[in-house]
């Protein structure tokens, strides 16, 4: 599971360096993908 999270971290932050996000909305939406994948390395580790 920290494999999983450490790798959606990594994403997250080469999204933000390339897109460069300012705006609330997309704020947001980062925010939202980050739970979800979140959610989803815990539903792997229960596997």
């Amino acid at each position: 599971i920290h494999y999983c999270l450490a790798f959606s971290g990594m994403v997250t932050a080469l999204v933000i360096r390339e897109n460069r996000m300012q705006t609330d909305s997309e704020r947001h939406l980062l925010e939202h993908m980050i739970y979800t994948s979140s959610q989803f390395c815990t539903k792997l580790s229960k596997l």
